[in-house]
């Protein structure tokens, strides 16, 4: 076990940074006092050393967790770190370090540094099987889009099953909590750092479509057989405000307390270089090309991109940065902006089978 040292690991957010600051432990004989993203550290009295994040540093330490420590580990690994375990990276950590000494560390579930991960990839689990059913599509006349607020970063565990249910139709789904956002499009699939989602004021078909959801839950409801509180069990009430049929009140298409949309082709850029996503938006160029406003040519989701040729599917919370794309952008593989992190090794297939090889084929 390496010596405890009062020093705090800080990497750059990124899955791959972190196992660095696994090699740096292992080979530097060193268990620091805490781990945290750059983007994230706090002011501590302990000293700040700054681990670089190599590819091949990285791929070693992936490579060895099968070998040292079983076919579960690099799966464990992954899902706590997507989770909302407080202080996950040093858990983490301290997981590994045991379990390279103690072969079958993972049978042992109620030790100290076994259990902790266990819980905390069952709940990501969990909460990602609720959202399977808790998401609510708007129609915006450019794609559908959706807005959650997990606990958990689980949008790479959401892209195969709604890619898979909703391959034929461009949709988007924006988690305001990590601030990131699963965009399918030309069936090609990203997620991509959001700041912020603008979408415009529903339309009187889309009204009348989410009223319609609210008579059929209302129809279906057996009054005598209402139970709240286990009702809030199952749904807990913090899913309740994406949720259309918990909505109590409709604003109207022209209602002046409808979200605000920015100008056709001028949406407002946001500090860390990310710009506000807008669906559906008008193209000046393209109207006066006869082109109608909502077409499949004029769809804007949001910005930044991936590495050059592949599909990024975060692993963790994203980090903020790069260049915005210029308005009326379309997504594509290898446009600018920074990538989100994990992206390089959990990827969602754009022939639309959305299998993502963390999971084990999704």
């Amino acid at each position: 076990m390496p010596c405890e040292r009062d020093v705090i690991f800080l990497y750059d957010g990124t899955f791959d940074g972190f196992l660095c600051c696994v090699y740096e432990s292992v080979y530097g004989r060193c268990l620091p006092a805490d781990i945290q993203a750059e983007s994230q550290a706090q002011p501590s009295l302990f000293s700040f050393c700054t681990v670089p994040t190599d590819p091949a540093r990285a791929a070693r330490v992936a490579g060895s967790f099968p070998r040292k420590i079983g076919p579960g580990a690099a799966e464990l690994v992954r899902d706590v770190f997507c989770s909302c375990l407080p202080g996950r990276e040093l858990a983490l950590l301290r997981f590994l370090l045991y379990a390279y000494g103690h072969p079958g560390a993972l049978a042992r579930q109620g030790h100290r540094w076994v259990a902790p991960l266990l819980a905390a990839q069952r709940a990501l689990h969990e909460e990602a099987h609720k959202l399977l059913g808790f998401i609510r599509f708007t129609d915006t006349g450019g794609g559908l889009a959706a807005q959650i607020s997990p606990k958990n970063f689980v949008l790479p565990y959401l892209a195969s099953h709604f890619i898979g249910r909703l391959g034929g139709e461009d949709f988007l789904i924006f988690d305001r909590t990590h601030r990131a956002a699963l965009v399918w499009q030309g069936r090609q699939a990203a997620i991509l750092p959001l700041d912020g989602l603008a979408l415009p004021p529903p339309t009187e078909r889309e009204l009348e479509f989410r009223a319609l959801w609210k008579q059929f839950v209302r129809t279906i409801t057996i009054e005598a057989r209402r139970n709240p509180r286990c009702q809030r069990s199952m749904m807990p009430k913090r899913y309740w405000p994406h949720m259309t049929e918990w909505q109590a009140s409709e604003p109207s298409a022209a209602s002046p307390q409808a979200p605000a949309v920015p100008a056709p082709g001028s949406a407002p850029a946001l500090p860390g270089g990310c710009r506000r996503a807008t669906m559906g938006q008008a193209n000046p160029e393209k109207e006066e090309e006869g082109v109608p406003d909502g077409s499949s040519t004029d769809r804007n989701f949001g910005c930044g991109g991936s590495r050059p040729g592949r599909l990024a599917v975060a692993g963790c919370p994203p980090a903020h940065g790069g260049p915005a794309p210029a308005a009326g952008a379309q997504l594509r593989p290898g446009t600018g902006g920074q990538r989100p992190p994990c992206a390089d090794r959990c990827l969602v297939a754009a022939d639309g089978g959305g299998r993502c090889p963390r999971r084990g084929g999704g």
